[in-house]
């Protein structure tokens, strides 16, 4: 199996698809390539509408939006493979988010509602797809963000100091990295929706490719990683 992954995600502020290609060595993480892909002008409308509960959906408009953002993920899939010069073979998987368009993880029904199918990205990229990431953890009580607070353990935890890191998404979440006991991650408050309505965001950003993740050397960079099962 190849070392090198694929991921995919696009916050709840709609800025841009963020594309990463990584690859695991040894234990580390590896940047090998990342970009922020821009969205359809009009599609990206509709997601903030959706967003910011300013718009209606009938069961079509649903079944069609979850086609309409696969098709766009598996579209920035190609583009970042194109990019990096990296063949959809040598991927061992792709880690697709999806798009939240609701996401209510207290109450009676806690629930987290992504789109973008799966399986239409598979179809589009030939490469095989994980993807649902955050409702299990809802249903098991967390705040539907399993994977950060595994990604900040693995990289981030020191033996010999507690460390907490914030990551500042459309939804900012806190993970507490003690020295020695359970890691803890959960849901702080609105991070770059607010930024994202007061400062407009380029339509598209490079990350420096290349560049090892290590946790004293990077100053808090971030990749969006998503391994598979």
């Amino acid at each position: 199996m190849s070392n090198l992954f694929l991921g995919l995600i696009s916050g709840t502020s709609a800025d841009g698809i963020d594309a990463a290609i990584v690859r695991f060595d040894d234990g580390h993480a590896s940047l090998v390539f990342g970009r922020t892909y821009p969205w359809e002008p009009e599609l990206r409308t509709r997601l903030v509408e959706l967003g910011q509960q300013s718009a209606k959906l009938t069961l079509d408009d649903i079944g069609e939006l979850d086609v309409r953002i696969a098709r766009a993920f598996a579209d920035a899939a190609l583009q970042a493979m194109a990019d990096s010069g990296t063949d959809a073979g040598d991927v061992s998987a792709i880690g697709s988010h999806g798009q939240t368009l609701r996401h209510r993880p207290h109450g009676t029904y806690p629930f987290t509602l992504q789109l973008g199918d799966p399986s239409t990205i598979a179809e589009q990229t030939g490469v095989r797809v994980v993807a649902d990431f955050r409702r299990r953890d809802v249903a098991a009580g967390g705040h539907g963000a399993p994977l950060l607070p595994g990604l900040h353990a693995a990289l981030l935890h020191a033996a010999d100091e507690d460390r907490a890191v914030l990551n500042l998404g459309g939804i900012a979440n806190l993970t507490l990295l003690p020295a020695h006991g359970d890691v803890r991650g959960f849901d702080t408050r609105s991070g770059e929706r607010i930024d994202g309505c007061l400062v407009p965001a380029p339509s598209r950003r490079s990350l420096r490719p290349q560049r090892r993740l290590r946790p004293r050397r990077q100053g808090g960079r971030r990749a969006a990683v998503a391994p598979a099962r």
